[in-house]
């Protein structure tokens, strides 16, 4: 909307104004953690479906609207009792990776690629705002396919949906999502797929290689 970005502006002078040492990864947490959900209930009222997903940190989340409504007061309240972690964040310097190549049928129905992410190797993260994934995929006509990403406790995100894109192929193509944000190493240990939905009528493909990158406060 035309307003939004200048109410969330003025919001966050307002916190910088309650704690100037803030940074902009505290900004980005607390506009998340402050956000009014109770919104994301109404939206899809009367839908057989709806865009809401809690994930494992219980923050709930809607495709199209993010984390809810920003309430001034609530993050200026919480900007007030900030630890400040900002110049502590790094991303977890492992990347997990599946090379193994997975053939995707020339029909309508769903392919997947599995990721095992082990709570060894994210260690040093104490929560996780961004989760990236990285693909490398051949096919036909991208806009025939929807990827996904499926974490361990069952939130999707689709970061990238079906379209009228008729290039072909990803080579190391990246995605971000934010849906996972304030999940633990515990939280995330487990199985990761991307999931690849072939439309009605699409050709076949492979996934060739896939990544996933997780970013966060540091714990060290």
């Amino acid at each position: 909307t035309s307003f939004a970005t200048p109410i969330v502006s003025g919001v966050v002078a307002l916190m910088l104004e309650a704690n100037e040492e803030l940074g902009w990864r505290d900004v980005q947490d607390i506009l998340v953690r402050s956000a009014n959900s109770d919104i994301l209930d109404f939206v899809d009222e009367g839908k057989e479906e709806t865009a809401v997903s809690t994930n494992a940190a219980g923050l709930r989340h809607h495709d199209t609207l993010g984390f809810g409504k920003v309430d001034a007061l609530a993050a200026v309240i919480m900007a007030e009792e900030r630890e400040i972690i900002d110049c502590n964040v790094r991303p977890s310097g492992t990347f997990f990776t599946s090379s193994e190549v997975v053939d995707i049928p020339a029909k309508p129905g769903t392919t997947s690629s599995v990721i095992e992410v082990t709570i060894g190797r994210l260690r040093r993260l104490n929560s996780v705002p961004h989760a990236v994934v990285y693909v490398s995929i051949d096919v036909a006509k991208r806009g025939d396919f929807e990827l996904a990403l499926v974490s361990p406790s069952g939130v999707t995100s689709v970061v990238s949906p079906f379209s009228t894109d008729k290039e072909t192929n990803y080579e190391n193509w990246k995605f971000m999502s934010v849906k996972y944000w304030g999940e633990l190493p515990s939280q995330m240990a487990g199985d990761w797929s991307l999931v690849v939905t072939t439309a009605e009528g699409g050709s076949g493909g492979k996934i060739k290689e896939w990544k996933l990158h997780f970013f966060g406060d540091d714990s060290a």
